[in-house]
């Protein structure tokens, strides 16, 4: 496709899927129109990047859709001078979208192949605020934290202490629950070195390994 039908696709996405959903917020709406979709794809689903659909990216990752991930940006209102840390980065779209909206972006993917194909589409494009780091997803990066936003790009039931350990004070995290076939993503703050979770919408998501409750063994 050709620089400007992609363009196109991008201000359809936008006018059909982010505005619809209720993203008022100038500044997502520019990042969503600005970043180049369809170089966080794999190569052969180009043509189907901006469609009203999750992608399957491989490796128990998808990029969801637009719309979605427009109703969580909005519902977070990302900050200028935040530092962001995103859980299971895929090829690197959510790094890039937050690249327009903050100050600081670190995405973490566990799959080498993954991560390396996502820094390389960063790097790409020149979103050199924004790094894709090779790292256990229910470890998170200790030792760049604590950060002012945790994202997580799938479904979880739930998230290790060690995560919400590298949260600021009054920091934000937002993550899909999942429970059997229904999803909801939530808001956390964290208030008083504790996270206080709010239901905001129902999406799904796959379940990320590792962050998958477990079920008591019982006599």
């Amino acid at each position: 496709m050709t620089d400007d039908t992609c363009q196109k696709l991008r201000t359809h996405m936008v006018n059909t899927q982010v505005r619809p959903s209720d993203v008022t917020s100038y500044p997502i709406i520019h990042a969503f129109l600005t970043v180049p979709r369809e170089k966080f794809v794999p190569s052969d689903k180009g043509s189907i990047a901006y469609a009203d659909a999750p992608i399957i990216l491989g490796k128990q990752r998808q990029l969801m859709e637009a719309r979605s991930f427009g109703k969580m940006l909005n519902t977070l209102q990302p900050k200028r001078e935040d530092a962001v840390l995103i859980i299971a980065a895929g090829l690197g779209y959510s790094a890039a979208i937050f690249s327009q909206l903050v100050d600081s972006v670190i995405a973490i993917e566990d799959d080498p192949e993954l991560a390396q194909e996502a820094e390389a589409a960063l790097n790409r494009a020149q979103y050199h605020n924004a790094v894709i780091l090779e790292a256990e997803l229910t470890e998170g990066v200790k030792n760049a934290g604590p950060f002012d936003m945790i994202f997580i790009d799938a479904g979880v039931q739930c998230i290790p202490d060690i995560l919400l350990e590298q949260l600021n004070e009054g920091g934000k995290i937002g993550a899909t629950f999942v429970t059997d076939n229904f999803g909801e993503f939530r808001l956390g703050v964290k208030t008083s070195g504790s996270v206080d979770w709010r239901p905001m919408f129902t999406v799904m998501a796959p379940l990320l390994p590792g962050f998958v409750k477990t079920e008591a063994f019982t006599l």
